[in-house]
């Protein structure tokens, strides 16, 4: 009995092969998206299954010490096992509960609309050409490129190139058309399309904001510079790991790790752009140029660069200047010559979407002191003017996306997205995405409800619960008797059949995930001289969830007025769409990245003091800091939750 056949349910996806392999390894080679914020590293315990024999003999190796922690005796006994634990010989099937599945999340595709010249890297120019004589030799490309001098002598000084794809199919082109037609030159130097004149111009690029979690992409049309439509997709690398530091893992440890990657998330491009053209009407080959902007891991990912450095100190790239090539390279489907472009970074973890947010913002062109958040699995966050720009990154994303809760999952169906708690009878009323029965809770969610918690008394502003023991919504949790937890969701009303509860753990990774990016935001107010924060600017899909009076509450924003909080959505997508349709954009993201000024917060002396300060939760201003003696500074910040 060396084989192994396996039915997941609810999907009916069958996998038969040899055995040996882990269920969750088994999973993912028959396209089974099981829930593993840790990569399969036995410590997230939330690719939960449950095993069941299918008639035939089964044989499975015993409890790990990590399903006894997370599962239980009791557990065990019920047949559930973790994914990336159990080894299966013979027939089984294997039961996916909701909350293990890896459902498709709530993606923000767009931002805010900003105008921009219409500069695209592709142009096309009309060339109506005589045909070849007796008496004229000149071969079909040299007939082109002096049609094109003499037609436009201020755009052509110098003859441009061709593409390769295209010289195969000149002079076919020229003749069927009648030797007029429309030349597609891309930067004024290369010929890159031929098109017959007489024929309605097609010629389309597409936008990508490519998010550790998501992918939302966009279609513009190059002529006229409108958006035509939007999709958006998982990054599908998620079935290595939730976040960055677990896929580096991933693609050093496993033998065939980086091709796994850059396979699965090369693929989620190219769904996408079938998805695009689809709503569009139109054709891949119509498609002409992609661009690409994502945090440095996720670029070196996508090329397929191992990115063992850049997850060691100091944390150098391989690369962060502009990654510019033919796209059929990388496997991506658009038009035969077209390009990939991918927007340049800034340094260590602070990528090129942190740029592209810059230039949908343009916070780097005014007066006002603007501290930009963009909250994602890794957070990115910038202050400063058009004099001085300072930016970090921060770990804040897997609690926030409820990868270190206990009953945390992504914004998707069944997800608790926001919470009110009656202060009298402590039952807590929550909006669920999808309206169906709760089966865990999102970023938004965990938000309100730690700030419901404070507001009503059940947690300390410390982060400790007050041990209400006489009430039956906060307890010890069952089989671990230090460990005290709310219940926000009973077994009765949720979706998993059991309780869904916030646990001390939970709080505790809330208030890591606020404490570093309070941490971060001071430490670039201290970088900037100490100059007052003016403005806030929200950026991404957290960002434009979270309840913002609940997220000043419990100080995962400095304190500020709630007034001069601007949400702008999708930032990175739409710095990324600007640079699609004007090039003038794409040389001043040169010039931007290397400007901004990186701030590694971990190696700055002063970090772990404001990590400390960050901690609690409560309205907190960022003069709440002390001088280099240790006196304080200003201590009359409102304590709301005192």
């Amino acid at each position: 009995m060396d084989g192994c056949s396996l039915i997941f349910e609810p999907s009916g996806q069958r996998y038969t092969g040899a055995a040996g392999a882990t269920v969750l390894e088994m999973a993912r080679d028959c396209g089974v998206n099981l829930t593993t914020a840790c990569g399969g590293h036995e410590t997230c315990g939330k690719c939960r299954v449950r095993v069941m024999p299918a008639g035939g003999p089964l044989v499975m190796n015993a409890a790990t010490a990590a399903e006894l922690r997370v599962l239980g005796a009791v557990g065990l006994t019920e047949h559930w096992r973790l994914a990336c634990c159990v080894h299966i010989q013979g027939q089984a099937v294997i039961e996916v509960p909701r909350f293990s599945q890896d459902g498709e999340p709530v993606i923000l595709a767009e931002g805010q609309r900003h105008a921009a010249a219409l500069r695209p890297w592709i142009q096309f120019y009309m060339v109506t050409m005589t045909p070849p004589t007796l008496q004229d030799h000149r071969s079909d490309f040299r007939r082109l490129q002096d049609s094109l001098r003499e037609t436009y002598p201020a755009i052509f000084r110098t003859p441009p190139g061709i593409a390769y794809e295209v010289l195969q199919l000149l002079p076919g082109s020229l003749r069927q058309s009648g030797w007029q037609v429309l030349a597609g030159v891309a930067g004024g130097a290369k010929i890159v399309s031929i098109k017959p004149a007489g024929e309605p111009l097609h010629c389309y690029g597409v936008s990508v904001d490519m998010g550790t979690t998501t992918l939302a992409a966009g279609l513009t049309d190059l002529v006229t510079g409108k958006q035509l439509a939007a999709a958006a997709c998982v990054n599908h690398q998620v079935r290595f790991g939730d976040d960055v530091i677990t896929r580096i893992s991933y693609a050093v440890q496993q033998p065939d790790g980086l091709r796994q990657l850059q396979e699965a998330v090369v693929a989620d491009c190219n769904a996408l752009l079938d998805e695009l053209v689809q709503k569009a009407g139109i054709q891949n080959g119509d498609l002409y140029e992609i661009v690409l902007a994502g945090n440095t891991v996720m670029k070196q990912l996508f090329f397929g660069i191992m990115p063992d450095w850049i997850g060691k100190s100091p944390f150098v790239a391989a690369i962060q200047d502009a990654v510019i090539m033919p796209a059929a390279r990388c496997g991506i489907q658009i038009a035969p010559a077209g390009r990939l472009y991918f927007l340049p970074g800034e340094a260590g973890f602070v990528g090129s979407d942190n740029v592209a947010v810059l230039l949908a913002g343009e916070s780097y062109k005014q007066e006002k002191m603007t501290l930009t958040v963009d909250i994602g699995t890794n957070g990115e966050i910038d202050f400063g003017n058009r004099q001085e720009m300072f930016s970090a990154s921060c770990a804040t994303g897997p609690a926030l996306e409820g990868a270190q809760l206990r009953f945390g999952m992504r914004a998707a169906s069944g997800a608790v997205a926001h919470v009110q708690i009656n202060p009298v009878t402590l039952r807590a009323s929550c909006s669920v995405i999808g309206g169906g029965p709760a089966c865990g809770i999102c970023g938004s969610g965990i938000v309100d409800a730690v700030a419901e918690l404070v507001r009503t008394g059940v947690v300390q502003v410390s982060g400790a619960f007050n041990k209400l023991s006489g009430h039956p919504l906060v307890r010890r949790r069952e089989g671990k008797k230090k460990i005290w937890e709310y219940v926000l969701v009973p077994s009765a009303l949720s979706g998993i059949g059991q309780d869904i509860t916030i646990t001390q753990q939970d709080i505790r990774a809330v208030q890591l995930a606020k404490a570093a990016l309070w941490a971060g935001a001071a430490l670039l107010v201290e970088k900037s001289g100490g100059r007052p924060i003016e403005r806030v600017v929200l950026a991404g899909a957290f960002g434009s969830y979270i309840d913002r009076h609940n997220a000043l509450a419990i100080g995962l924003l400095p304190d500020c007025d709630e007034d001069c909080i601007a949400v702008v959505g999708n930032a990175a997508g739409e710095g990324a769409r600007l640079v699609l349709i004007d090039q003038g954009k794409r040389r001043e993201a040169a010039v931007l990245a290397p400007w901004v000024k990186f701030v590694e917060a971990a190696a700055e002396k002063s970090f772990q003091r404001y990590f400390l300060q960050g901690m609690e939760f409560r309205r907190l201003a960022l003069t709440e800091t002390r001088d280099d003696r240790g006196r304080d500074l200003d201590r009359n910040t409102e304590k709301t939750f005192a």
